[in-house]
């Protein structure tokens, strides 16, 4: 796995060791995020304040990377978050749980850096667990 590519970096530098500046290295300031069921998010800095918060709720998380597939100036990653929920996260006060997050990212890059991110995941899916343990 080439550990530098920057939907890699994402995972083992921004997720699994909290350093969300390496963001502004790896995406491009006219990043979007498209992600199943949330709105579109735009710019480096929206993104930022998303894992902060993912961070912030799940402390201790840690970003597992199962499959990657390189297309060039396309890049998939296939991830699974794994952690407990001991942080407020969207309003939600912490419940203990353990929470399993698996989806798939697939980027599109130029100059070396992500322009545009759709991904696929359960997080509605855990959003709703962790509000009827609420």
């Amino acid at each position: 796995m080439n550990t530098s590519h920057p939907s890699i970096r994402y995972h083992l530098e921004c997720i699994n060791d909290g350093q969300l500046e390496v963001m502004r290295e790896i995406m491009a300031p006219e990043f979007v995020n498209l992600a199943t069921g949330f709105d579109p998010m735009h710019g480096v800095d929206a993104m930022i304040a998303a894992v902060k918060s993912i961070l912030e709720g799940f402390p201790g998380c840690h970003s597992e990377i199962q499959t990657t597939l390189d297309e060039g100036d396309r890049f998939a990653v296939q991830w699974r978050i794994t952690g407990k929920h001991n942080g407020v996260f969207q309003g939600i006060a912490p419940t203990g749980l353990d929470v399993d997050i698996g989806g798939i990212h697939i980027d599109t890059l130029v100059d070396g850096r992500i322009v545009k991110r759709y991904a696929y995941n359960n997080f509605p899916m855990v959003m709703t667990k962790l509000r009827q343990g609420a």
